[in-house]
């Protein structure tokens, strides 16, 4: 077989690998907004909450069923830049000298000691460039081998925690003191796992992990291996931002521009929750607020939110005059969420953004 061929069928087997992911039984969403969680529940049509709300910001919440949006299954991603009401410290970086094998024993069975001998890696880095070969040519050969042991403060029980990986080169299979956490085969983009129900709170616990070359590592030619960027834990309340993203539309003549605020509001509690609420700002580089389209005495209200469910909605906001975006003047603004229920605040989330138009 030629090399043309070999590539043509590799990408055909990668489509077939996107379809099958995507099959019936996933809850979607369109990329305004919707519910995941409960399949019964997605697609039952316009989810309605506070009206006067509602049409005071032009927020966007609908329900959509399987078959509409995106055709990669969804997938959480925590904000990068959180702030955890009454945590002074909600993250731990899982950096430093962990212990690696080149290549795994069949002895492993999730667990640290089923490992005869480890050698030492610093992470996040390249195997490759700390001396040790890189991942067996051949999709499915033999793994790699990680393991670091941490802690856990006590006082992130009743919380929930995630463990978010910023990039891995290679089909991740990932332990959490002996018990599988979930796999990920998303090249060198994040991932992060609910490790809640896996973990020793106020205590020392063991981080087993797996990777391998995959269909996926070859087709986007991440074919050295390893843990490339880096690693934490993040405590999060129990009902959480799952997502906050910004993206811009400037006006005629750029004399106003519309931020639209796109998020995720996940319900962990166990329970179904009445009264939460998000209360999003736009802020300049010096913390200073904005004034937009929403009045800053006013919250966005959501409507009841089912146990395991996500609300996905998009919060548009329009800025007069804004300051635009250039290689000689990079302004930058700051969207703020807070994630209240009730009166009471769970979280913030920021993130950075730019008003800019790129015309052809």
């Amino acid at each position: 077989m030629s090399q043309h061929a070999r590539n043509v069928w590799l990408r055909s087997l990668f489509v077939l690998f996107v379809a099958a992911w995507s099959a019936p039984g996933l809850a979607v969403t369109d990329d305004d907004g919707g519910i995941q969680g409960d399949p019964a529940k997605a697609g039952a049509g316009i989810v309605t909450g506070d009206a006067e709300a509602g049409e005071a910001s032009g927020v966007d919440l609908v329900a959509a069923g399987r078959g509409s949006g995106h055709v990669l299954p969804t997938v959480r991603l925590t904000p990068r830049r959180v702030q955890v009401t009454g945590l002074d410290d909600s993250r731990r970086y899982l950096h430093g000298t962990w212990n690696y094998v080149n290549r795994l024993p069949t002895s492993f069975d999730g667990t640290p000691g089923s490992v005869p001998e480890w050698g030492k890696l610093e992470v996040p880095g390249h195997p490759v460039l700390q001396g040790y070969e890189k991942m067996p040519e051949e999709i499915g050969g033999t793994p790699m081998g990680y393991h670091y042991a941490f802690d856990v403060p006590g006082e992130w029980e009743g919380m929930r925690v995630i463990l978010r990986f910023e990039g891995v080169d290679g089909l991740s299979k990932v332990w959490i003191n002996g018990r599988k956490a979930g796999e990920n085969d998303i090249a060198t983009l994040p991932s992060e796992y609910d490790v809640t129900d896996l973990l020793k709170f106020g205590g020392s616990n063991d981080l087993t992990m797996t990777i391998e070359k995959s269909l996926v590592t070859l087709w986007s030619r991440r074919e050295l291996g390893g843990i490339n960027r880096g690693v934490y834990l993040q405590a999060l309340p129990v009902v959480n931002l799952a997502r906050l993203h910004a993206d811009t539309t400037l006006g005629p003549d750029h004399r106003d521009a519309t931020v639209n605020a796109r998020l995720k509001v996940a319900n962990q509690s166990g329970r179904m929750l009445e009264g939460v609420r998000l209360r999003p700002r736009v802020r300049t580089a010096d913390g200073e607020v904005v004034p937009t389209s929403l009045p800053k005495d006013q919250d966005v209200l959501l409507p009841p939110i089912a146990a395991g469910q996500t609300v996905e909605l998009k919060v548009p906001l329009l800025v007069e005059g804004p300051a635009l975006w250039t290689a000689e003047t990079p302004t930058l603004y700051e969207l703020e969420c807070r994630l209240l229920v009730g009166d009471k605040p769970q979280m913030t989330a920021t993130q950075r953004f730019g008003f800019r138009d790129v015309a052809v």
